[in-house]
């Protein structure tokens, strides 16, 4: 009976560690693989629709004609209005210097570096505008000797940088970089709630094609960014706080991001094949892709460096307001430039080739985005680290006094504190 109780608490504990074996076990290659994907799953379908459009554009071009690119607008910000926190907002005004210099940067200070630099470049004149010339031919094949490419080009760049930043990336980048979550959800939820009226505005006062846009043009833009990005958005932010629906969104989270990522991919997708039906990728060459992503990081790196420097060098704000306002204030949606250039008039430039440096600009500074984050992250988790090996060495230390003044050692406690 003895050497049966004693065997008991053995297995007991075999048991114990079995269970907590199969809980820290490793996962497997599919295991991570789906998370990869899922991780990774909104850059990874831009890139195939964009081959496929490229390559078989019928399919693009067809639906390019039918109301879907509308329906996928009014879904997208429809379903961020049902999953747009808003209950942290109030805490996010105690930082109001990180507020106002975040808000700032976005809507002024990156737009006017992103879109003046742009237009310095010696791009080649808009594929529309030698569409209706008579020596088209001609200038056509001067691209082959231009690195940069058409002007479209520089147009979409130069909108990109007009808009608000990242609706969901941004924000989950600032919480992986253990950044202000709180002023990280009032920059994003403040700021493309003004894009709706502010990017039309600025898009007319900064870019390159100022001229041709009319008063009625900025209208028509304000008026369609309203119906399309700003009222879908407050309805599904309404209809967040049924219970029900609460449910529901939390229920299918993962779905609910995956299907707004889709309809995002599906609008630069029939962009783009509408532009491989026209002929307008006929005169791209793979040197102004490059040129493309070269240029969209430099101005992003620019931007990381400039709000960066008036954050913590001018400012003055702590670590965590840092993190949020240099991640947020650098990017630039994607969701906001596509409606932007799906609303704007056709005979400004080729909308496809539009997207094409859009989508690429946003896809860039989101991997550089990437690995800032992850330094970020390893430096808070090292520091945490530290503190809490500081913390457990001060708690050491002081048990070892209490143990020697215990023990009347009067000497060797004043010994053991001067050491």
């Amino acid at each position: 009976m003895a050497a049966h109780n004693h065997d008991t608490p053995t297995t007991k504990i075999d048991k114990t560690t079995q269970i907590n074996d199969s809980d820290n076990k490793i996962p497997s290659w599919r295991q991570r693989l789906g998370s990869l994907l899922f991780t990774y799953h909104l850059p990874i379908g831009l890139i195939l629709f964009l081959i496929f459009g490229i390559l078989v554009p019928q399919p693009g071009t067809y639906l390019s004609t039918t109301p879907l690119q509308y329906i996928c607008i009014v879904y997208i910000f429809f379903n961020s209005g049902l999953k747009l926190k808003t209950d942290d907002l109030m805490v996010a005004v105690k930082s109001w210097k990180a507020s106002l210099w975040g808000l700032l940067s976005i809507f002024l200070v990156t737009t006017v570096i992103g879109t003046k630099l742009t237009s310095l470049l010696p791009y080649m004149p808009s594929t529309t505008a030698n569409l209706t010339n008579t020596s088209a031919n001609l200038q056509y094949d001067n691209y082959t000797n231009n690195i940069l490419g058409p002007a479209d080009f520089s147009i979409g760049l130069q909108i990109f940088f007009c808009c608000p930043c990242t609706i969901s990336s941004g924000v989950l980048m600032v919480s992986q970089a253990g950044g202000n979550y709180a002023l990280a959800v009032m920059l994003t939820v403040v700021s493309n709630t003004m894009g709706a009226f502010l990017c039309p505005l600025i898009v007319a006062w900064l870019t390159s094609i100022n001229s041709a846009i009319t008063p009625a043009d900025i209208g028509n833009l304000i008026r369609n960014l309203c119906l399309s990005v700003l009222l879908p958005l407050l309805v599904g932010k309404a209809l967040s706080y049924i219970k029900v629906v609460t449910k529901y969104v939390k229920k299918y989270g993962k779905i609910s991001k995956i299907s707004s990522s889709f309809a995002l991919i599906l609008i630069p997708w029939m962009k783009v094949s509408s532009a491989r039906s026209s002929g307008a990728f006929d005169i791209i060459e793979p040197l102004n892709i490059i040129m493309i992503i070269l240029w969209s990081l430099a101005i992003h790196v620019v931007f990381l460096l400039t709000n960066s420097s008036v954050s913590w060098l001018i400012l003055r704000l702590d670590v965590k307001a840092c993190k949020s306002v240099v991640i947020l204030a650098s990017q630039k949606t994607l969701s906001i430039a596509v409606v932007l250039i799906s609303y704007s008039p056709s005979s400004l430039a080729n909308q496809g080739l539009m997207t094409v440096a859009v989508v690429i600009a946003h896809m860039t500074q989101i991997l550089a985005d990437s690995l800032v984050v992850a330094k970020w992250a390893k430096y808070g988790r090292e520091e945490e680290k530290n503190q809490k090996d500081d913390a457990a060495k001060s708690t050491d230390q002081d048990d070892d006094v209490k143990t020697m003044t215990a023990n009347g050692d009067s000497k060797g406690v004043l010994t053991y504190i001067s050491n």
